[in-house]
């Protein structure tokens, strides 16, 4: 996996980071995006998940036109914020993770902070997050459509790990994702086993494989 850390920033839009791909020397290896990582507090740099039972890991090629759209594999966000009146360190988080698959089809993973919401302890943060999972579907006139699915009934995204001296966070995660149209539930996927173990900062990575 490539990695490429940039500079940190305090704005609360998730970025494409396509644009953070710039032309910074980085070391590249063969990423496993068929078996999950295992579950750690040490900021491994890792994320996934199964999607009804199926290995779900990030995964996309690096390209040689690092401003290509979509260049990113694990795109994310994670910042300590100034200490609030209480002195707790609030934890800025955006996410977006993309899986490739070998036949060239494309899920998207995105955690979207809730404007001015911020987390500074651990436990279940769900209530602060915005989480959405699509998949690109390619239709018999060779158009696509991308289902967008978001979690419903009791979800569960547990921070088990904030550690502020070492800096990074870790966590598990699973909920169910309701695909709606008109309000009415069409389709339903369980994700499970979600794990989580990231290093703050601005980070862009690709696969070399």
């Amino acid at each position: 996996m490539a990695v490429i850390k940039l500079a940190r920033n305090s704005s609360k839009a998730l970025l494409l980071f396509a644009m953070a791909c710039i032309a910074i020397a980085c070391k590249k290896s063969a990423s496993n995006y068929n078996t999950l990582p295992p579950i750690t507090q040490e900021g491994n740099g890792t994320f996934g998940f199964k999607i009804n039972g199926e290995v779900w890991v990030p995964h996309n090629p690096c390209r040689d036109n690092p401003f290509s759209p979509n260049a990113c594999e694990l795109s994310y966000q994670v910042t300590p914020l100034p200490r609030d009146s209480n002195g707790n360190v609030p934890i800025f988080f955006s996410l977006l993770a993309t899986r490739i698959d070998n036949n060239n089809k494309e899920t998207d993973f995105q955690i979207i902070q809730e404007y001015g919401v911020n987390f500074s302890k651990e436990g279940n943060v769900a209530d602060s997050l915005n989480i959405s999972y699509a998949t690109n579907v390619n239709t018999n006139d060779g158009s696509s459509f991308a289902p967008n699915y978001s979690p419903a009934g009791s979800c569960v995204f547990q921070v088990t790990k904030i550690d502020t001296v070492r800096n990074f966070i870790s966590g598990i995660f699973q909920f169910n994702l309701v695909e709606k149209v008109n309000g009415v539930v069409i389709a339903t996927l369980a994700l499970t086993d979600g794990r989580f173990d990231l290093p703050f900062g601005t980070v862009c990575s690709c696969s070399h494989n």
